[in-house]
């Protein structure tokens, strides 16, 4: 471990003390109410003792002035599924300056929006995302007539609060303004004190999203991932703003669909990899401006979803080993004989497939009139997609780059605004335009997925499924046991 990044996470947490040299006292719950009644049981307890909770069932909470108890005692809490009733509390959670809390392995889904002035989570003393997921927790009011659209951060870690979130998924959560009024001090994090962000990834469906990220105090992102898909009527969504005495750092992290001007207010403590142009890291090993390879992608052995890398991403195996978190997993992803820690916050797991399998005729189950042909050879890879824009305008788009382990590419794609023959069948002069970027990934001889995104407006960037129509012909390709 570097010396720099030891003395930062033990002057950010020196005075917890560990779990495993105190008194715990353990306390089951499955509703609402037993977990209030175990909060404030827990509170009239010593900071030598931990209170641990482990939760049986849903917890689905009613709209109250303020859900739970402040929380000024040590508590671990494991498990449940969070559900809001009504309009839901203000706020859920608060943290004092002597509380420790731990959440681990838990759902927060469907939130719609809270209180004026309040955050999810308001943290002024120690706070622990662990393997916690927020979906749909949204921040937001929509009124009628004479109202404001008004929202605030999911966490607000005040300026004396250490937060660590690690392995935490956030999807199409943060700060939605139906009136598009930005606030820079919205979205899913508002951080005025210490926040270790470690292995978490935050995933937008679109960009009607208010920045992700305001930062006021010491942040650092660490293995974690982050992308947003531009839909093409909205402007592109910046990640973060950041006051002039904030200290952000970001280190083996990926960053796909957002622009690059924030960059400026962060120091790339190296292998970073950012699809944006406009941003200026040149630490060792950061990369700028390149396809980050990244897909959200459906786990092989569970229903979650995570943003995992292609195998013809550069983010595999490219990762700053001093800085990979403890613990992590690695696998040759790639099959390319190298195992390292990959950037970005998820590794990706290797599969295969037979030489010339990913050969033949696909097509979207989702979308009819959306078709690929994909074609090996010994030099390089065809791709061809036969789409629509905006407008229902028909459009083939095609591109040739190299494939990875026999089931990936990216490839810059192009789309001809003129060619065609003549009535007497004759070829006329083909224009090509640079159209943007396209990435077969294969999780099967007979299943993939399709990420794009476009340089052109009336395309904008996205994803989707691909099923085999045909082969081109049998090369033996036989799908992983």
């Amino acid at each position: 471990m570097k010396p720099l990044r030891l003395l930062v996470l033990l002057a950010a947490f020196s005075h917890v003390t560990s779990a495993e040299s105190m008194e715990t006292v353990t306390v089951q719950v499955r509703d609402f109410g037993s977990l209030h009644r175990a909060i404030t049981e827990a509170n009239e307890r010593s900071l030598d003792i931990l209170t641990s909770i482990r939760i049986s069932g849903p917890i689905e909470v009613p709209d109250a002035a303020e859900a739970f108890p402040p929380i000024r005692s040590r508590i671990d809490l494991v498990g449940g599924i969070f559900r809001q009733l009504d309009v839901g509390p203000h706020p859920l959670f608060r943290i004092e300056t002597a509380g420790i809390l731990e959440i681990r392995d838990a759902r927060f889904v469907n939130w719609a929006h809270w209180e004026f002035g309040s955050a999810l989570f308001e943290n002024d003393g120690t706070l622990v995302l662990r393997g916690v997921m927020l979906s749909s927790v949204v921040g937001r009011l929509i009124c009628t007539l004479g109202c404001s659209s008004n929202g605030f951060a999911i966490i607000h870690n005040a300026a004396s609060g250490h937060l660590t979130l690690d392995e935490v998924r956030i999807v199409d959560s943060g700060t939605y303004d139906p009136f598009t009024n930005r606030n820079p001090d919205n979205g899913i994090l508002f951080n005025e004190g210490t926040a270790i962000v470690i292995r978490t990834q935050v995933y937008l469906s679109d960009n009607e999203w208010e920045e992700p990220i305001t930062n006021a105090g010491f942040l650092r992102m660490q293995n974690s991932s982050l992308m947003v898909r531009n839909l093409v009527d909205l402007p592109s969504l910046p990640l973060l703003v950041a006051t002039e005495s904030a200290r952000t750092e970001s280190v083996n992290s990926v960053f796909n669909g957002f622009t690059g001007d924030w960059c400026s207010a962060v120091h790339s403590l190296g292998h970073n990899t950012i699809s944006a142009h406009d941003c200026a890291w040149s630490a060792p090993g950061d990369e700028v401006g390149v396809p980050t390879g990244l897909i959200w992608r459906r786990s092989a052995n569970s229903n979650q979803f995570n943003l995992v890398p292609g195998a013809a991403s550069s983010v595999v195996d490219s990762a700053d080993a001093d800085w990979c978190p403890d613990g992590y997993t690695f696998w040759d992803g790639n099959n390319d004989g190298v195992v390292e820690c990959d950037r970005g916050a998820w590794e990706l797991v290797p599969t295969s497939l037979a030489e010339g399998g990913i050969n033949g005729f696909y097509y979207n189950p989702d979308e009819d009139g959306h078709y690929v042909y994909i074609q090996q050879t010994d030099f390089t890879t065809l791709v061809m997609w036969n789409t629509f824009d905006t407008e229902g305008n028909q459009a083939w788009i095609y591109g040739t780059g190299k494939l990875e382990s026999g089931r990936s590419v990216i490839t810059k794609a192009y789309i001809n605004r003129t060619g065609g023959l003549t009535p007497e069948g004759l070829i006329t002069d083909v224009e090509a335009e640079p159209w943007g970027e396209l990435q077969v990934d294969m999780e099967s001889c007979t299943t993939g997925l399709v990420d794009y995104r476009s340089l052109l407006p009336e395309f904008g960037s996205g994803q989707f499924p691909i099923e085999r129509l045909a082969y081109v012909k049998q090369l033996g390709c036989v799908d992983p046991q």
